[in-house]
């Protein structure tokens, strides 16, 4: 009888085949995929996924609906999120290289059972943004597995000491932070964990638990597939045909595994009872929202379940009541029975539904406090050509949480602004406004100046007034934007400087000077307007002594004659003076010595020889930056031979 039912079959799928144009998606017969093109859905886990082979589980769930899924895992036993993040890690590298070499549409992420409980804000969060980012780069979207309780009770080790939670604890810690963290990264979650609580309520004689009261029995993988399945395709269009896209979307319903003739270790009214506990879903219609201090909204959650649900409906015949809580009353406060909520003070916190069946879901609440007030702590900046300051802003009040600040400049041709940093472009001014994310503005004015010329420094040339005259040459570096330059000297360097010349390039002679005088310098920049001339540059001075008198040199009895003794007039202004000597007027004049003090005026020179004759002069110097500065020569003085 098999044999002839097995022949009929056959022949009937040789006729359909034939009788059928070939087209891209072709439909099956009930209980078959409805198109050719798999829904890829990659697992990463551990052996919560891998147990009993969950994720085939969801593949015969799916192929018994009628949707062609091809389920692909990555799991390691025991291994926490962090492996799969980092690129260094060997469950990094193959995770990236999956997702590098393959296009899913769905990655399935299931974190190790306790790390949510001991280590969620430092690693669980940031490891599942990055894996998140990995997927979305894919082109698939993320979601989240929410594991279940341990069945009696669970110890775990967090900040040196040990913790011990029951199983109805765990599954709200559980609960609380699978959806803080699906909100946070913008994925949906499958309450798997909660559906574990509301099966063994529902039926606490079948066994959702392996022997180590933490591994899935194949019921309790059943249950997580039939979870993870209603969870993704929820809103998944699988078809423009209302009806049967309505029931594709749950698994409900539907031949409980495959075919009649698999054997998956489970009776068909327990797939049944998995398929009903899991067609109930709490939704809410924002997973994160962002209010003012003193602002309100409401958390609107909502059951939704296939009218064919025998179980839901029995029990909840007269409604299923939801209600609401804060995890944070400080931050929100929250309406038990309407779900709405008023914001206390900044910061973040969760709201809550949970519904009589067993179910909750959870929202982001970002409490802000606007800003009321802004100020520029930097007042009437003065600034020169080419340079930059940072301007700091106060955003008011000062725990105000969206301290966001645009900055803008009135006149950027003179001064522009990136982030509150100024750059001084040209002289002018310009008016730096600081405005708040709501408008609130505060306002500084920047005057930008030339800069000061600097290294100036002076050197003297003959004047040609004669010897106790001289030419000073100023010069000093180039200032940007500068279109001239004054000079003003003084004789004392506290004295009243008088303006000397204005030039145009950096260099400046100051002809026909008195020697012996010491004349101070500073010069300014300008380009033409008055306020925004640079100020003064560094005072230089100089001094060139006046003509040096050799009064006499003459042969000293003292040595018989064979020293020569030299004395000349002081000079107050200099600082000493340098003897020269030769043998003929006119010939080459050697220093001899150097005179350290302006009031010694007097040298004898007892180098010499009885027998020959000698031409000296002498100048007095004076010190310019280190630097010797002789004045004019004495007259040459010639001393005679010794005659005796």
């Amino acid at each position: 009888m098999k044999t002839k039912k097995k022949i009929l079959s056959i022949i009937m799928a040789i006729a359909f085949i034939i009788g059928t144009p070939p087209v891209e998606d072709t439909a099956y017969a009930e209980g078959e995929a409805t198109t050719n093109k798999a829904i890829e859905v990659l697992f990463i886990g551990n052996s919560l996924t891998h147990r009993n082979s969950m994720p085939s589980i969801l593949e015969g769930i799916a192929e018994a609906n009628g949707v062609n899924v091809n389920a692909t895992p990555l799991t390691y036993s025991g291994y926490f999120l962090s492996s799969f993040a980092d690129p260094e890690n060997d469950y990094g590298k193959q995770l990236r290289d999956y997702l590098a070499n393959n296009s899913y549409d769905f990655v399935v992420i299931q974190a190790q059972s306790t790390e949510t409980l001991t280590m969620f804000e430092e690693s669980t969060i940031p490891s599942a943004s990055t894996i998140a980012n990995l997927i979305r780069a894919n082109g698939a979207e993320p979601i989240m597995y929410m594991t279940w309780a341990y069945k009696y009770n669970c110890t775990y080790e967090k900040d040196g000491k040990s913790h011990t939670i029951d199983n109805p604890t765990m599954t709200e810690k559980l609960t609380e932070n699978y959806y803080k963290l699906g909100n946070e990264l913008g994925a949906k979650v499958a309450p798997a964990g909660q559906n574990f609580k509301r099966y063994s309520e529902l039926f606490p004689n079948i066994e959702l638990y392996n022997k180590d009261e933490f591994h899935p029995s194949y019921t309790g993988s059943y249950l997580a597939a039939c979870t993870l399945y209603n969870t993704i395709f929820e809103d998944y269009h699988f078809s423009d045909d209302e009806e049967e896209n309505t029931a594709k979307q749950t698994c409900l319903g539907c031949p409980y595994y495959k075919t009649d003739e698999v054997d998956i270790s489970i009776s068909k009214e327990t797939a049944s009872n998995c398929q009903m506990v899991a067609d109930v879903k709490l939704n809410d219609h924002a997973s994160y929202v962002s209010i003012p201090v003193g602002g309100t909204s409401r958390y609107n959650a909502s059951i939704s379940v296939s009218k064919t649900n025998e179980l839901y409906n029995s029990i909840f015949e007269n409604g299923d009541k939801i209600t609401y809580s804060s995890l944070d009353d400080s931050i929100v406060s929250i309406d038990k029975n309407t779900g709405k909520f008023k914001a206390l003070a900044a910061g973040s916190t969760l709201v809550k539904a949970t519904s009589a069946s067993g179910l909750s879901t959870l929202q982001t609440v970002q409490v802000r406090q606007p800003a009321t007030g802004i100020k520029i702590n930097e007042k009437n900046v003065k600034l020169c050509v080419g340079d930059t300051t940072k301007l700091t802003a106060t955003v008011l009040p000062a725990n105000a949480t969206e301290k966001d600040i645009t900055w803008t400049s009135s006149n950027p041709s003179v001064a522009t602004v990136v982030n509150g940093t100024i750059s001084a472009i040209t002289t002018g001014t310009a008016t730096i406004t600081a405005r708040t994310h709501n408008g609130y503005t505060a306002q500084t004015t920047i005057t930008v100046a030339l800069k000061v010329p600097t290294n100036l420094t002076i050197t003297n040339t003959t004047s040609a007034k004669g010897d106790n005259y001289t030419n000073l040459v100023l010069n000093w570096n180039n200032v940007l934007k500068a279109s001239r330059y004054i000079v003003y000297r003084s004789t004392s360097a506290s004295g009243t400087y008088k303006k000397v010349a204005t030039v145009e390039n950096t260099t400046y002679t100051d002809s026909n000077l008195k020697a012996g005088n010491k004349y101070f310098y500073k010069v300014y920049a300008s380009c033409g307007v008055l306020a925004y001339k640079s100020d003064e540059s560094k005072t230089a001075s100089y001094i060139v002594p006046t003509k040096a008198v050799l009064n006499s040199a003459i042969r000293t009895n003292a040595s018989k004659k064979k020293y020569i003794k030299l004395s000349w007039t002081a000079q107050n202004e200099a600082n000493g003076y340098m003897i020269y000597r030769a043998n003929t007027k006119n010939g080459k004049y050697k220093l001899i010595k150097t005179i350290t003090r302006n009031t010694k005026t007097i040298f004898t020179d007892k180098t010499t020889k009885k027998k020959k004759k000698y031409f000296y002069k002498i100048c007095a110097y004076a010190k310019n930056n280190g630097t010797n500065t002789c004045g004019a020569f004495s007259e040459k003085v010639r001393v005679k031979k010794a005659t005796k």
